[in-house]
């Protein structure tokens, strides 16, 4: 799993340097990237495996240890590289970490349940919104 998320933080990082892209064209290629349904074994796995951490079975604590602090670095680099300021660049970095994870989970009972994939209206909120000027405290 450690592999699998350095793959994904290492094309954020390529996508984020290809010239033209702007950042919510690097989110639409992220989410294309995360949602393959090739990887939907895996995703699953993620989230098994946290479920385990999170009840304590040993084997698998390790694995919060940068669950999200590997992904912020990354991250706020990008919001800063945008022009944000680097406080709200922190919250909206770690909500969009969180939002991205609830709607991989959602996307996974959908699939399940054969209800298709996330709604692109949910996906169009963080592209076509204004920045949130609150920060999260």
């Amino acid at each position: 799993m450690r592999t699998s998320e350095r793959r994904q933080r290492e094309l954020l990082s390529q996508l984020r340097t290809e010239p033209g892209l702007s950042p919510a064209d690097v989110a639409r290629l992220l989410w294309q990237q995360l949602t393959d349904p090739r990887l939907a074994g895996q995703e699953r796995l993620f989230f098994e495996i946290c479920g385990h951490a999170l009840r304590g079975r040993p084997e698998a604590v390790p694995i919060l240890e940068g669950l999200v602090v590997d992904w912020l670095e990354p991250l706020v680099a990008a919001e800063v590289a945008a022009g944000a300021d680097p406080f709200a660049a922190q919250n909206r970095a770690r909500l969009g970490l969180a939002t991205v994870r609830g709607l991989l989970l959602d996307l996974l009972g959908r699939r399940r349940r054969g209800d298709g994939g996330v709604p692109p209206a949910v996906l169009r909120l963080g592209v076509t919104q204004p920045p949130i000027s609150a920060t999260i405290r």
